[in-house]
């Protein structure tokens, strides 16, 4: 028995920067692979767009901060990576609202054989990586609210390198 209609869905991600109405923007292919894949076989479809959380996009005084602050800060001096992903993630909601950084946090040891990706089936946290996350945390938290009228003055949002690193440090115990 053959059914009469047929219900796909799935989850499209993309990095594309430029215009909606680019022939090159990623949804645009996706319908035109659709409607010419229907057309051989001469079936009808209809496409429908749920839109769930927007775009992750750091700020990037907020990242330049946190990538400072683990260089330059942090006792465990840990390696700092630039990363560009097209993981799913709420924290955009926070993000679109106020000035942000998404961070990830290194939680695997070779040694313990805990290097498996979240949604593996044998992901196992090493938790003596929760310590440095937290420090990266609280640390470029002091940062920030050191260094705020640098973000906000005149609210103008200029380069980065506008923040005065100057010799002053941040620690936990900081006044």
């Amino acid at each position: 028995v053959i059914p009469d209609t047929v219900t796909l869905s799935g989850t499209l991600r993309y990095m594309f920067e430029g215009p909606e109405d680019s022939p090159d923007n990623p949804k645009k292919r996706f319908e035109r692979v659709v409607a010419g894949i229907c057309a051989a076989h001469r079936v009808k479809h209809e496409l429908a767009y749920l839109y769930g959380h927007p775009t992750l996009i750091n700020h990037p005084k907020i990242s330049y901060i946190a990538s400072h602050v683990a260089n330059c800060r942090m006792e465990s001096k840990p390696e700092v990576v630039p990363v560009v992903t097209l993981a799913g993630e709420d924290f955009s909601e926070f993000a679109c609202r106020a000035p942000a950084a998404f961070c990830f946090v290194g939680a695997g040891d070779p040694q313990k054989e805990t290097v498996f990706p979240h949604h593996h089936p044998r992901f196992e946290i090493d938790e003596k990586a929760l310590p440095i996350g937290v420090e990266l945390i609280v640390k470029s938290a002091l940062y920030f609210f050191r260094k705020e009228s640098l973000l906000t003055e005149s609210g103008k949002q200029g380069d980065p390198s506008d923040l005065d690193l100057g010799k002053s440090t941040v620690g936990v115990n900081d006044p």
